[in-house]
């Protein structure tokens, strides 16, 4: 009959399409091999103790009952604390329940990654910046508990339904990068604050150019935010619920912009003050060395300074390199050679004191 095909010919163009679909999906299961293989090397491999300390202890505390910002200080929003309770949850309160997640999510942004080249360019060229986030998987130990680990992945799944919704206009698509967004201000709420607000300035500036008219820009701009509004108005009403939402408020307005200036607070005076003597003695004594400091910086003649800038100052170590600099100076002149003998004999008296003082 006319318009229908031989039975033999239909049985032959079965396997072409098996043969072109697997073509069009080696690259993917090219990239999913690599990973595997890649992040498998590192899985159990590498520890750092303070992002344990930081990290996967309060997640441990949150799985127990606890919630952040009442019963203990968190310098991120709680994304990780969550994701990570319910791994330990789920499979024992271990390292390795938190690198189960991690393996998860740094296998699925792969993924992502390369969806987002194959949408850009065509199918090999898409495993360019899959290989080059696979040539550096990162810095020292891989497997770290850092939220933007995690933030990573729905970031790249807000771009993907920001780029389907230049596409096609649908609203929903609009909505969903709202709420991938939304994600990303759970596990760190400056890099959601910072989507948020070019994503919507990218918007308004589409709608500016194409439509010309605000009520456009309005109805867009409101999709993204309610997609928004829905998760990070979750955790509002989570953390007022908990009585913990005045106490992150204050923690991240007060102390985690000076986390970045100083990560440690010095003891008391009281109570180390005994042993911090001698070492204020030592750096009165390099005080007097002439031209043994810049202009401008003064040694602390505090004895309640932080111990651990007064014992690399009054080190030996500390001392040489103060002599180095100054005998590098023009100013010293023809007393270089004289300086260079006070600056020893500087020393050996210290250490003639020093050992006095262990022999007492």
């Amino acid at each position: 009959m006319p318009g229908v095909k031989p039975e033999e010919d239909q049985r032959s163009e079965v396997p072409g399409k098996r043969v072109a679909a697997l073509r069009d999906a080696a690259p993917l299961l090219m990239t999913f091999a690599a990973g595997l293989i890649c992040y498998g090397l590192f899985y159990n491999r590498g520890l750092g103790l303070s992002v344990i300390g930081y990290s996967i202890a309060p997640a441990e505390r949150v799985m127990q009952g606890e919630v952040p910002y009442r019963d203990f200080l968190f310098n991120y929003t709680p994304g990780i604390l969550w994701v990570n309770a319910l791994l330990m949850k789920a499979f024992g309160a271990t390292l390795m329940a938190t690198r189960i997640g991690l393996f998860v999510f740094k296998l699925t942004t792969l993924l992502e990654l390369y969806y987002l080249g194959r949408r850009l360019m065509n199918r090999w060229a898409a495993l360019v910046p899959v290989a080059l986030t696979l040539a550096w998987p990162g810095y020292q130990q891989i497997f770290n508990v850092y939220p933007d680990q995690y933030l990573i992945l729905f970031a790249l799944a807000s771009l993907i339904c920001m780029l389907r919704y230049n596409a096609t206009g649908d609203a929903r698509s609009l909505f969903l990068s709202g709420l991938c967004a939304g994600a990303v201000f759970i596990f760190k709420y400056n890099v959601g604050v910072l989507l948020l607000g070019t994503a919507g300035l990218a918007l308004v500036l589409k709608e500016l150019t194409t439509t010309r008219r605000i009520g456009g820009v309005f109805r867009t701009v409101t999709f993204y935010v309610s997609g928004f509004a829905i998760v990070a108005g979750g955790l509002t009403v989570y953390l007022i619920y908990n009585h913990a939402f005045g106490a992150m408020v204050n923690h991240f307005l007060h102390h985690a912009a000076e986390y970045s200036e100083a990560r440690s607070v010095g003891l008391p005076c009281g109570l180390v003050a005994p042993q911090r003597r001698y070492y204020h003695h030592r750096l009165v004594r390099a005080r007097r060395v002439p031209g043994s400091l810049p202009k401008g910086r003064l040694l602390p003649s505090d004895p309640c300074a932080p111990p651990d800038i007064l014992v690399f100052l009054c080190s030996g170590r500390s001392l040489a390199a103060v002599s180095n600099r100054a005998l590098q100076r023009p100013d010293v002149g023809a007393s270089r050679r004289s300086f260079a003998r006070r600056i020893r004999a500087d020393r050996f008296s210290d250490r003639l004191g020093h050992k006095e003082q262990l022999g007492t």
